[in-house]
């Protein structure tokens, strides 16, 4: 949240005072990630995901797409086993950078892009719900209460800039449901949870749109018990491979993520009509599923393999393999 007595010289404040008033915690996410000009996935040619240069790294990120390998490998398992078949209608990644895809033959969906699925296909998103603009909700005077900004121009050292407000206002009855549903624990003075209903949103078009598939997602999901610990939110930013706490800090320059609640995504995949929901670490996934990729690459003579190296780097507890978490849908 806004650092007290901070002013910010960011763009994206620009566009966002001049609405007036007070602005959900959403809307200043969604401008700061998605706005067409100044938002951070919208900036053409930008260096977002890699080694040097880049503000964050991913299993997509790879140079020997290990990553797209076993995710290949983990669907057939997962349809010859449900299906009885390992061909889905087509295949679709749904969050794609820049067009590319690491399933041979796979149609990209971008970033933002309309959601269109035929159902039996296979659809793959790897950090797509974390990337959705999201709510903080503060429990306060007995209630859970919604984060309100309210934008203002002030002056600094550096000039004109802006500053950030906090304000909490009643949160809606649905919304307020969610809350007590998921963490009626947490009904504590000040606890904070960052919840994103625009990515459960997300979600639930994608699971009703492909009935009889398989929908995979690979994200930073937590339980709802794991999100009890932190009663400071779990929002943060990535710039330069560094994790930041301000998010509010060079709005539109870096990307800014939250932890989605796995428990809520498993109800929605049963609204939505699933047969079966799963949620686990990826390690376990992929040994559980992709057994015979990971045998191949083991079996690859080099002990310097660079597959050898990147199948370490997804499996390892203390690396990927327990800090990504899969859905499985089918």
């Amino acid at each position: 949240m806004p650092e007290k007595n901070k002013i910010y010289h960011s763009r994206i404040f620009d566009i966002l005072a001049d609405s007036g008033g007070e602005i959900e915690l959403s809307e200043f996410v969604r401008a700061a990630l998605y706005h067409p000009e100044l938002g951070y996935y919208a900036k053409p040619g930008a260096t977002r995901i890699g080694g040097e240069g880049a503000d964050f790294y991913t299993a997509e990120s790879m140079e020997e797409n290990v990553f797209g390998a076993l995710v290949e490998n983990a669907a057939r398992q997962i349809l010859k086993q449900s299906r009885g078949a390992a061909k889905a209608a087509e295949a679709v990644e749904i969050g794609s950078e820049g067009g590319r895809t690491m399933i041979a033959g796979a149609r990209a969906i971008g970033i933002g892009g309309d959601i269109e699925i035929r159902p039996g296909s296979l659809a793959v998103s790897n950090e797509l719900l974390d990337a959705r603009p999201f709510d903080r909700f503060e429990f306060s005077e007995g209630a859970w209460r919604k984060t309100f900004l309210k934008i203002r121009r002030a002056q600094s050292g550096e000039g004109c800039g802006y500053a950030v407000e906090k304000r909490l206002r009643p949160a809606p009855p649905e919304e307020c449901g969610v809350l007590e549903k998921y963490f009626g624990r947490c009904q504590t003075e000040g606890f904070c949870i960052d919840f994103s209903f625009d990515a459960l949103g997300l979600f639930k078009k994608i699971v009703a749109q492909n009935r009889g598939g398989l929908s995979i997602f690979f994200d930073y999901f937590r339980t709802s018990g794991e999100l009890a610990s932190f009663p400071g939110g779990t929002a943060r930013t990535y710039k330069s491979h560094a994790c930041g706490s301000d998010i509010f800090e060079g709005a539109g320059s870096r990307d800014i993520t939250y932890s989605p609640c796995s428990d809520a995504f498993l109800d929605a995949a049963y609204e939505c009509g699933a047969k079966r929901a799963e949620c686990m670490a990826q390690e376990e996934f992929f040994m559980r599923y992709a057994q015979g990729e990971i045998r191949r690459i083991v079996e690859i003579p080099d002990p310097l393999d660079r597959k050898k190296r990147e199948l370490c780097q997804l499996l390892s507890p203390d690396m990927m393999g327990r800090v990504f978490r899969v859905i499985a849908i089918y």
